[in-house]
């Protein structure tokens, strides 16, 4: 399998859940070479199967081309997890079109390609699954982060349409998690204060993201489908992100 995104944060998590679980796993990363090297000598070390890859998803070619480069690496893919993404702060009233296409390349364009380009790889015959990382927000929207949200919102529809287009031989599913780690300049009290401000009172942890990557991976009639894993944040409607709170300060 296939992790964007693999060598740091949540996507080291997903890479070392996975691979205990006994999928072999391709760790792709753009500038985090020395890290994803690290992960998969850890790996190994542990009985499991990892390799590394580099490309930088922002330019189109390279990443339709990544599953194929990927599968060469391994022997073959059969699932793909579309964690790399871009996450700059915006507003529907300050942003610019430069952001905005950015963000795109990446938390939209990228996933869609790879998509496009896993399907193509799979064996004659194989099954395959694909889960898209999208966030939260989605399903209790505010202004802030504007131009990341909508491309999220975006992958939100070809995660539907994918389901649909490539079934019954792919499945493609989505995990959409809270506020997990530290983000750009969120201070840790800051941090804990948004991480834990949900009505189960419980941070969500990488841990918990990558245990909703691997059910949807392991269930074979479900497609189509997104997990929340956020403690029930979204059910709270408010008009900022919930890292700004009461002091507005920004991650």
């Amino acid at each position: 399998m296939l992790v964007t995104g693999g060598a740091r944060r949540i996507g080291a998590v997903l890479c070392r859940t996975l691979a205990t679980a006994g999928f072999g796993v391709v760790i792709h990363h753009r500038t985090g070479g020395a890290e994803a090297d690290a992960l998969a000598r850890e790996i190994a070390a542990a009985g499991g199967r990892a390799w590394t890859i580099e490309a930088d998803l922002s330019e189109a070619a390279r990443a339709e081309a990544l599953p194929a480069r990927a599968a060469a690496l391994c022997g073959g893919l059969d699932a793909l997890v579309n964690n790399a993404s871009l996450f700059l702060y915006d507003t529907p009233s300050e942003f610019s079109a430069e952001t905005f296409h950015r963000q795109a390349a990446v938390n939209l364009v990228a996933p869609a390609l790879l998509l496009k380009g896993f399907a193509a790889e799979l064996a004659e015959g194989q099954d395959g699954a694909v889960v898209n990382l999208l966030d939260n927000r989605l399903f209790a929207p505010n202004p802030d982060y504007f131009t990341y949200a909508l491309g999220k919102y975006g992958l939100l529809g070809m995660t539907e349409m994918a389901a649909l287009h490539f079934a019954p031989r792919i499945r493609v599913n989505g995990v959409a998690p809270a506020l997990t780690l530290i983000s750009g300049k969120q201070s840790e009290e800051n941090f804990q204060r948004a991480h834990r401000n949900n009505p189960l009172g419980q941070g969500v942890e990488p841990e918990d993201v990558a245990e909703a990557v691997l059910f949807l991976l392991r269930a074979p009639r479900v497609t189509g489908e997104v997990v929340v894993v956020d403690g029930g944040q979204r059910l709270r409607r408010r008009g900022r992100d919930v890292a700004f709170g009461t002091t507005e300060e920004r991650r």
